[in-house]
């Protein structure tokens, strides 16, 4: 968060911020909402279960959807390092092979072997 304060300001004077935060979900007085409804309080209790119900299930298939997410980002991941290991090897074995094609003519030019 970015904080600017607009307006006069003293200089040398002290300015506080107080935050409340708070999280999760309300609190719901579900005997009031009984009252209103004209709900007994099992059935008051039953909605209430049934909320939970659906908000549990709909945090587990953000999870879900965020598990697969990661999956495919650590498969992609996981695929493209490997591939990056075989082509070095490659590189390793073309620079191999051309410093040894050099030293052999090399060799035989100054007539060595």
């Amino acid at each position: 968060f970015c904080w600017s304060l607009h307006g006069q300001t003293v200089p040398g004077k002290e300015y506080r911020v107080h935050l409340d935060i708070k999280e999760g979900l309300p609190e719901e007085d579900h005997s009031s909402i009984a009252k209103q409804d004209h709900l007994s309080t099992m059935e008051a209790k039953v909605n209430k279960l049934k909320q939970d119900m659906k908000r549990v299930q709909k945090e587990q298939k953000y999870f879900r959807n965020r598990e697969q997410r990661f999956r495919k980002t650590s498969d992609s991941t996981n695929f493209r390092a490997q591939w990056f290991s075989v082509i070095q090897i490659v590189g390793m074995f073309l620079v191999t092979a051309l410093h040894l094609s050099y030293l052999r003519h090399y060799f035989i030019k100054k007539k060595i072997v």
